[in-house]
């Protein structure tokens, strides 16, 4: 009986062990394929625990940007404005330097140019006149009487009354010059006359006066000759004094002569001189809107491409100064300029690598294009939203040609994804990152 209870109690365990087993081990042995596979999963787990404590993962900030010329891109601008006449250029045109972009309205300047040219004319003419007239030369014109008829005709008029009035002028004081000399003349003549017979007399009333001393000759006729003598010397010394008056006469009329002559000389050289200035003057100005009407044609500063043209169409107005056109100026190298956010500038140094892709290009066909980080902006900028961003340009590490090999041409203005490499960190840690920040942000709550 109790060697029943025995056997039944270790049949029923053997039974509990047997219904525990897989059906593969009830023969008491593991099989090997199931042994390597738990062996092989093992080691996996283990080695990927591993891998991921040792290799590292790149830490990337991405940034948004266009490729842009390395040098600025040139802005025209136009100095005085004015209306514009033609537009001659469109935006993705490819313009030589000097190659005109529009044209403006030419009315304004050329009424100021020529109002300036035509005065400039005038004066010429007044100044040979005036050189004339001092000279007393013919007045010839030469060439210039076929292209200002009316001004030749008014300054040859002017000529000829000028001539007239001082002839007429000159005239009179040389009538009154020579009035004084024929009096004086005249006379010199009387005095000569005068003082032969003063000598005549003087004989006469010597004698007379010695006859009378000797009771020759009766006292009348010595008074007579004494009266006779007398009234010669008045009649002397009369002539002597209005030959003075003569002379003072002519002495002012030649003066008045000679002042009439060096006035209108004078006159006329400070009229010349005017000239001289006012012509100077003219000049400038004639060069200054000469200049304003080669710029008539707005043109382009450098050869390149239009990016942009102000002004869509004839009749727009053109402030001074205005930009009218960008231009891209060509064999320039090309560079990536992204804008970084603010919480990403911290980690951003120069000479960091970047991956470019540009937008247009599939990148999967394409691929990437490697650069690296060339310039970071000192400060940030506002941003179109309220946030900030920091400048960065990425020089493209490529060819002479601005790309790779394989890579379609870039043009100014395509946008760009970058992702600038600021750093790596293992697979672990960035796995285990979310659970770092929990543990600083634990037991902290209020």
């Amino acid at each position: 009986m109790f060697e029943f209870l025995r056997k039944l109690r270790s049949g029923g365990k053997s039974l509990e062990q047997s219904v525990g087993r897989p059906l593969e081990l009830e023969n008491g042995q593991a099989p090997g394929l199931l042994s390597a596979t738990l062996f092989a999963v093992s080691f996996a787990v283990v080695a990927a625990i591993v891998w991921a404590s040792i290799a590292e993962v790149h830490e990337v900030a991405a940034a948004r940007g266009e490729i842009v010329p390395l040098g600025q891109i040139k802005e025209v601008q136009h100095l005085e404005g004015g209306i514009v006449d033609q537009v001659l250029v469109s935006a993705g045109d490819r313009v030589e330097a000097g190659a005109p972009i529009l044209k403006l309205r030419p009315e304004a300047v050329t009424s100021d140019l020529g109002r300036l040219q035509d005065r400039l004319a005038w004066l010429e003419l007044e100044d040979m006149r005036l050189e004339a007239e001092l000279s007393g030369a013919p007045l010839d014109f030469g060439a210039r009487e076929n292209g200002y008829v009316q001004a030749v005709m008014q300054q040859k008029a002017t000529y000829a009354a000028n001539i007239a009035e001082r002839g007429k002028v000159l005239d009179s004081l040389d009538a009154r010059v020579a009035s004084r000399q024929s009096a004086i003349d005249t006379l010199s003549t009387e005095i000569t006359l005068l003082e032969r017979q003063l000598k005549t007399q003087r004989e006469l009333y010597s004698m007379d006066a010695t006859l009378m001393t000797k009771g020759l000759t009766t006292r009348s006729r010595y008074l007579e000759a004494k009266a006779a003598l007398q009234r010669v010397e008045t009649a002397l010394a009369a002539a002597m004094t209005r030959l003075a008056q003569a002379v003072d006469g002519r002495a002012e009329a030649q003066a008045d002569r000679a002042q009439a002559s060096a006035e209108y000389t004078r006159r006329n050289t400070d009229r010349r001189a005017q000239i001289a200035e006012e012509r100077l003057e003219l000049a400038r100005q004639i060069t200054k809107y000469s200049d304003r009407f080669d710029r008539l044609y707005v043109r382009a500063p450098v050869a390149g491409m239009v990016k942009d043209v102000v002004p869509r169409s004839a009749g727009a107005v053109i402030q001074p100064g205005q930009v009218v056109a960008e231009i891209v100026p060509e064999g320039q190298e090309l560079v990536a300029e992204v804008k970084v956010r603010p919480r990403d500038i911290g980690h951003i140094k120069v000479g960091d690598p970047a991956d470019i892709v540009i937008t247009t290009y599939d990148a999967n066909t394409y691929g990437k294009l490697p650069g690296k980080v060339a310039s970071i902006s000192a400060s940030s900028f506002p941003g179109g939203e309220g946030e900030p961003y920091f400048k960065a340009v990425v020089e493209l590490v490529s060819d002479a040609t601005g790309t790779a090999a394989n890579y379609p041409p870039l043009l100014p203005g395509m946008l760009v994804d970058a992702g600038i490499v600021t750093g790596s960190k293992s697979i672990t840690r960035y796995l285990l990152k979310p659970i770092y920040r929990s543990f600083d942000k634990a037991f902290s709550e209020r």
